[in-house]
């Protein structure tokens, strides 16, 4: 008796690695393009790869659907138990025949001791087949928890191999024709980067959603900030013209030695012929794309991140306290593109000694030179409260037919760190939209006339604070708003 194979279509599975190996993979928003020399008589390509295209003179001899498994050593181990099982069966099986011809010869035993002289003899005869019996009975107990746990362990392999196996196109060509091979890959990709404050480093990755089991190993691979377009193909063609020249006969090509010009100019020709070392990331701008090139070997699988560059830039780090948005510190960085190359739009982390921050965007490409400033950061260096310790309202009294509403507060602002903070007050007061408001303002941390003259106009006041370690100052502002006794006033807010 035979077991059934859990998974018949194994015998077709084949072995190889599930890395291709690239010479050139372009990688754009929606689609990667893959495209390698031909060395072998078998191409695989993933089931979900169209526009497969074969340079010239390949020839395609048979193409069939088949399953690639990643892991030899679980195929080799659900071989081997696939066959112990099928031992176990048959060994159970026969134990069964054993354990009926037993019985048998127990109920035959017990018919004949009926009619025999020597008793004894027979039930002695009786009690060996008994005990017979318990022990095909005990090697049938353990051949079935055996088989028990060959099958779960079978299950879980299976399950393994299942995960790690990928529907693949086997491509049969023709021997001994070189060649190109090339198809798309649909994928979705995105750009994020990561500064790290303490290095003053930002590192530019393209993360990779593949959706597919697939790995590609490229020795080149281009990036582009655009999405793959269908192709545009100039359908004019030429001319093609048969053309005769006189024959020659008995005439000899002179034999000459001729050097070869080099195009590469004297003075950059390296000593003794070395080649130049290619660089290792190039920047391709156009019209309307950004390509990177990385010009050495990267990995390419599903939910991956391959770096594109790391270079250094410059930043500034500033510390707000703005009491209208929190009661925290607020950190923003102006980050300086000092490199050659160009900042892509996408995510960034801030990664610095207290962990990671994200939900950061840079919107636009950063050129070299260029500056990009960061959203603030909430951070608990500094702690920033907000009283308001006065508000009273002026009836109007004899000839002065106008109402007048003060109000006062009290900002404290206070370094929470070991090191000396320079932190940038923000506070708002009230514009007059109207000409029939006036508004005057005070602040004791304003001495000059024109700084009171510009908060009023602007309608924001902005303080430097230096703060020592553990060091807390205390700011008092206060504004009246005057207007006629027959309007109401109130206070709204707009960013237009």
């Amino acid at each position: 008796m035979k077991v059934s194979v859990f998974y018949s279509a194994l015998v077709l599975l084949f072995t190889f690695s599930l890395v291709s190996f690239s010479d050139e993979v372009e990688i754009y928003k929606n689609a990667l393009i893959v495209k390698q020399e031909v060395n072998s008589n078998i191409i695989l390509v993933p089931v979900e790869a169209t526009e497969i295209l074969t340079s010239e003179p390949i020839l395609v001899l048979e193409r069939y659907q088949t399953n690639i498994v990643k892991s030899e050593e679980d195929l080799k181990k659900y071989s081997k138990i696939t066959n112990e099982i099928e031992k176990l069966v048959d060994s159970i099986f026969s134990k069964n025949l054993e354990l009926q011809n037993i019985l048998q010869m127990i109920s035959f035993s017990l018919e004949v001791s009926k009619n025999l002289k020597d008793l004894d003899k027979a039930l002695e005869s009786h009690k060996k087949l008994l005990s017979q019996k318990s022990s095909v009975i005990i090697e049938l107990a353990t051949l079935s928890n055996r088989l028990l746990s060959l099958k779960k362990e079978s299950n879980e392999i299976f399950n393994r191999i299942k995960n790690n196996s990928m529907d693949m196109y086997v491509y049969f060509l023709k021997e001994n024709l070189k060649g190109t091979i090339s198809f798309v890959l649909p994928c979705k990709t995105s750009i994020f980067h990561e500064f790290n404050v303490d290095t003053k480093v930002i590192s530019s990755f393209v993360y990779i959603d593949l959706n597919s089991k697939f790995e590609i190993s490229s020795s080149k691979t281009k990036i582009s900030t655009i999405s793959l377009t269908p192709q545009i193909v100039d359908t004019t063609l030429p001319r093609i013209f048969g053309k005769v020249s006189e024959k020659v006969y008995g005439a000899k090509i002179a034999e000459t030695s001729i050097k070869k010009k080099s195009f590469v100019p004297e003075d950059i020709i390296p000593s003794e012929y070395e080649k130049m070392e290619e660089p290792k990331v190039e920047e391709i701008p156009s019209d309307v794309n950004i390509t990177f090139v990385l010009n050495e070997p990267v990995t390419i699988k599903d939910d991956s991140k391959v770096k594109i560059i790391e270079f250094p830039v410059e930043s500034i780090t500033e510390v707000l306290a703005i009491p209208k948005k929190l009661n925290k510190g607020i950190v923003v960085f102006s980050i300086s593109n000092t490199s050659k190359y160009s900042i892509l739009p996408g995510d960034i982390e801030i990664v610095d000694k207290s962990g990671r921050t994200k939900g950061l965007k840079i919107t636009q490409v950063i050129p070299p030179n260029g500056i990009f400033k960061t959203h603030g950061i909430s951070s608990e260096v500094v702690t920033v409260t907000k009283i308001l310790t006065k508000s009273f309202t002026e009836s109007p009294k004899f000839f002065k037919k106008s109402y007048r509403e003060t109000k006062e507060y009290k900002i404290t602002v206070k370094n929470n760190s070991k090191l000396s903070q320079k932190v940038n007050l923000i506070e708002l007061i009230p514009i007059p939209a109207d000409d029939r408001i006036k508004i005057d303002f005070s602040m004791n941390a304003l001495a000059k006339n024109e700084e009171i003259e510009k908060v009023k106009k602007e309608g924001k006041v902005e303080i430097l604070l230096e703060l020592k370690p553990n060091e807390e100052k205390e700011v008092v502002y206060s504004y009246s708003v005057e207007y006629p006794e027959d309007l109401y006033y109130y206070e709204y807010e707009s960013y237009y």
